[in-house]
């Protein structure tokens, strides 16, 4: 046969292996009301010999819903992933979610629902693309077993140390049957094979640059840190899914964490704290706090019948202009736009309908200020401090406002002073005296001074500075600020901020790790 028949035979070949249980019209969002669990859920579990920690643990997570794989076939899967960084197509990120080949346990087929689902490395059931071939639990586990070469592979060697310190694993590596994460070893554990669970145990928690590091002894650390690991791989389904718009999976996420989170609160309550004082302990799962408001927002936009965009319907279609400002800050809810860097900012700004807004300069300064005192939907837009740290904010409609309204008064109203904080997350309080201040410039010069031309950047230069640590300035628009700040770290604003920060800044660049400073600001220091 020639060369190119035998390419293509196997390109579809390949293709028929991925060929079974994909959704009908190729459409790869969910579409549902439910997850099912899997069938062993409720059958009861012996642990097997091993180590003891593992086997309390693994009884603990698995009572408050682990996805069990126990009789579940073990196959090639393709399933959606997600980032807060997006989608990379070849030419630009985007918002989209990435499908992933990786293997997984299968669920049975229901007759009535074409759609496949299984349980995934991460403890969590998901809805399946495609599903393939037989597996081997022993050959994967191997895989993940074997020694990483840093020289090769120093983003994972990098990656590895962040996810036991952190506890938040993204999905590719949290779904990956090559990837050693804690979280693994008590599916190992489940399914009767407490010598590979061991061996990944160990493995999971060796961090190339201290190696001295050595899993959790005590029960309440490890199960902290692994139900963290465990409910942060859902929030990021859950944020993710909402994110590129597949709002059933969105839904169904979020209610899932409202139902689970407070029986793991229980269970930890209950466990002894020998490792710190009372008065030190923080709350682990902290970073779930805003779960409440996002199922709420996500229950609205259930309830509301799909329409058009006010971009799609075109502003010779509405009545007046009133009409078509309205419209516009309705559409806000679906403003989606990526941070871009760590530390970093979401540029809403650059968003059309954030941009339609501005171009409408005056007539729409009194409808986003009410928008931005009143509104509390959620947009599509995800700021966050680090990637490897589980907090989350999903940007409300009210920051796209904000952006707006800096746009058409060509000024920030807003300072940022720790890294990960945005105007969402800064509370009533920070959003009142915004709105006084709005107030108070519209007031003071009857209509926005410094209104430009239509296709003006309306970006003045804008000068980061610290004092103790502490960023002073943002780019109107835009969520952003310099200053050092590390969960669970030793160190706080003291001085020594500025100094961190010059050096986050020079060893991020040389790592590649998306620091970016943008062009038309200054980076200056002030001495406490």
């Amino acid at each position: 046969m020639p060369k190119v028949g035998v390419t293509v035979l196997c390109y579809f070949l390949f293709l028929g292996i991925f060929c079974r249980g994909a959704d009908p019209g190729g459409d790869a969002r969910f579409y549902g009301t439910e997850i099912p669990a899997p069938p062993a859920s409720k059958e009861k579990w012996t642990p097997p010999e091993g180590p003891k920690l593992l086997a309390e643990i693994t009884e603990l997570l698995f009572g408050l819903g682990m996805a069990d794989p126990r009789g579940c076939e073990y196959r090639q899967i393709k399933v959606m992933t997600g980032s807060v960084w997006g989608n990379y197509d070849g030419h630009q990120w985007n918002t989209d979610g990435t499908p992933i080949q990786t293997h997984g346990w299968i669920l049975p087929a229901d007759g009535n629902n074409p759609r496949r689902f299984a349980v995934c490395w991460n403890g969590w059931v998901y809805p399946v693309l495609a599903v393939g071939d037989p597996c081997n639990v022993d050959e994967d586990v191997q895989k993940q077993l074997q020694p990483l070469d840093k020289k090769k592979n120093q983003n994972e060697s990098f990656q590895r140390g962040l996810w036991t310190y952190m506890d938040a694993v993204g999905d590719q590596p949290a779904l990956s049957y090559e990837t050693p994460v804690p979280i693994k070893a008590i599916l190992l554990m489940r399914i009767g094979k407490p010598e590979l669970a061991s061996s990944l145990w160990a493995l999971a928690y060796k961090d190339p640059d201290v190696p001295t590091r050595e899993p959790p002894k005590e029960l309440k650390e490890a199960y902290e840190g692994l139900a963290t690991t465990w409910l942060f791989s859902l929030y990021n389904r859950a944020i993710c899914a909402q994110m590129r718009g597949d709002d059933d999976l969105a839904l169904v996420s979020f209610q899932q964490l409202a139902g689970i989170l407070p029986e793991v609160r229980k269970t930890d309550a209950t466990l002894p704290n020998t490792s710190k004082p009372p008065a030190e302990k923080e709350d682990p799962f902290d970073f779930l706090k805003e779960v409440p408001h996002y199922l709420a927002d996500m229950e609205r936009r259930h309830k509301e019948p799909p329409r058009k965009s006010a971009l799609e319907v075109g502003r010779d279609n509405f009545p007046d202009k009133a009409a078509w400002i309205n419209a516009l800050i309705a559409d806000l809810e679906d403003v989606r736009a990526q941070q871009d860097g760590q530390p970093g900012w979401v540029r809403l700004d650059k968003n059309a309908t954030v941009k339609a807004l501005v171009q409408e300069g005056n007539d729409a300064v009194e409808p986003l200020i009410d928008c931005l005192e009143h509104d509390n939907r959620y947009t599509r837009s995800v700021h966050f401090w680090r990637d490897f740290a589980p907090y989350r904010t999903v940007l409300g409609v009210q920051e796209a406002a904000y952006s707006a309204l800096c746009g058409i008064f060509q000024t920030s109203f807003f300072d940022i002073r720790s890294t990960g904080q945005d105007l969402t997350n800064s509370g009533p309080e920070a959003r009142a005296k915004v709105v006084a201040a709005i107030r108070t410039k519209r007031d003071g010069n009857g209509r926005p001074s410094s209104m430009k031309t239509p296709g003006a950047s309306g970006r003045p230069r804008r000068v980061l500075s610290m004092e103790n640590g502490s960023g002073i300035s943002d780019l109107p628009g835009t969520t952003a600020s310099l200053a050092f700040q590390r969960r669970r770290s030793n160190f706080h604003r003291d001085g020594r901020g500025r100094n961190l920060i010059r050096d986050s800044i020079a060893s991020s660049q040389r790592m590649g790790m998306f620091t970016k400073i943008h062009p038309t600001w200054e980076l200056r220091f002030r001495s406490p």
